[in-house]
């Protein structure tokens, strides 16, 4: 990612924070919420059973 970012012509001291900010947004698990369940009256899926129900739309 470093590398990319210096291709782009990023300066070093730029491409080092997006880098950490990256590595700190993906080192903490994602919140969970009932904010699908309280807006839909569903429970939410996971992407993979979403892609299962919509399989066709992509075919």
């Amino acid at each position: 990612m470093r590398e990319l970012l210096r291709e782009e012509d990023r300066p070093p001291h730029a491409a080092e924070e997006m880098v950490s900010a990256y590595a700190r947004l993906t080192a903490l698990p994602a919140a969970t919420t009932t904010a699908v369940q309280e807006i839909t009256g569903a429970p939410a899926r996971t992407f993979r059973q979403w892609v299962a129900d919509h399989l066709d739309a992509f075919r």
